[in-house]
């Protein structure tokens, strides 16, 4: 019985030192990031994504959150898991989501494939809780932010392909014509 005793305390000393250590060296990132989005007044979200691909303020707004009960549900649900790795891919991500205090853009983010978020505040993109990821897809789905982001507002040239075809317009399409 004193044995069984004493591996069972042995088990539960390395138990705890295993947690604890574990606890060392991963990474929190809810705190500083909940910090830097403690006070916004207003939630964009964008139809783009992160600033690595383009200039984000000419992408279309899909939805403004100005209505501080729905904002801070909104923060609240936000949470991310400890992790030890650090993950970045190499999209952009979508959406585009923004926090603000006082018209001031606090926190610039995007989605990223709907299970991480990448910010600046981050050495990587962190994922999401379970339960952070389901609540904000099920979020943008009840607002009707599209899954897929629309690029049409990229689109300068006309849809007709007839012009590339026309002579006359050959050196308005053809940027080395000029």
């Amino acid at each position: 019985m004193r044995i069984a005793k004493r591996v069972s305390i042995a088990l539960l000393g390395i138990g705890a030192l295993l947690y604890f250590g574990w606890l060392g060296i991963t990474r929190n990132p809810n705190p500083a990031f909940s910090r830097a989005i403690a006070d916004t007044d207003r939630i964009v979200i964008r139809n783009g994504g992160f600033d690595c691909c383009g200039e984000i303020d000419s992408q279309p707004i899909i939805l403004e959150i100005t209505d501080s009960r729905t904002i801070a549900a909104f923060n609240v649900n936000i949470r991310f898991r400890r992790s030890v790795s650090k993950t970045s891919c190499m999209c952009c991500g979508y959406p585009g989501i923004d926090w603000y205090c006082k018209g001031r853009r606090v926190a610039l983010t995007s989605i990223q494939h709907g299970e991480a978020i990448r910010w600046r505040g981050f050495e990587s993109d962190e994922p999401l809780t379970r339960r952070s990821a389901n609540w904000l897809r099920s979020f943008l789905s009840e607002n009707e932010v599209p899954e897929i982001q629309d690029l049409s507002y990229l689109n300068t040239q006309p849809d007709d392909d007839s012009t590339m075809n026309d002579s006359s317009n050959s050196s308005k399409s053809d940027p080395e014509a000029k």
